[in-house]
């Protein structure tokens, strides 16, 4: 009998462990989540002309939480959210209308209120083709002189 009792409380002891294993990996425990959200840039530095867009796609490689992610913006936009897909990277882009050296972040938050924040800088150049008239209507004949900034403005 002594023998029987030592071999259910093993068994036991397995299940028990077993679903607890079961129940950390399947977030199914109680308790809070106070970790942060991963965020994994693809760089730290991108370049965009003045007026353009970067995709959400273009900037962040993935957003990870165990818990999972509730909601991923930008600080330099007001309210930019959008669906989520599998790597937690929201549909949207990002518009940089003057130019310069733009310091912005990302920020990703669980549904625990736990808040991560991943600074880049963003170089908006500014597009000097929008701004030169003339330069791409030019006809020149062969074997003539030609003074190339005369019809620039």
């Amino acid at each position: 009998m002594k023998r029987k009792k030592m071999i259910v409380g093993i068994s036991m002891g397995i299940l028990i462990v077993l679903a607890g294993v079961f129940f950390k990996e399947r977030k199914l425990f109680s308790g809070e989540d106070t970790t942060k959200p991963t965020i994994t840039l693809k760089k730290q530095i991108f370049e965009v002309m003045e007026g353009g867009s970067l995709k959400a796609s273009d900037i962040i490689a993935k957003v990870e939480d165990e818990s999972g992610i509730a909601s991923v913006s930008f600080q330099k936009e007001d309210n930019v959210e959008g669906e989520l897909d599998e790597n937690g990277i929201p549909n949207i882009k990002i518009t940089y209308k003057n130019a310069g050296s733009i310091e912005d972040a990302v920020i990703a938050a669980d549904p625990y209120g736990n808040i991560r924040e991943v600074s880049f800088r963003v170089n908006v150049k500014t597009n000097l083709i929008e701004h030169v008239k003339g330069i791409k209507d030019l006809t020149v004949e062969e074997d003539t002189v030609v003074n190339w900034l005369e019809h620039i403005s």
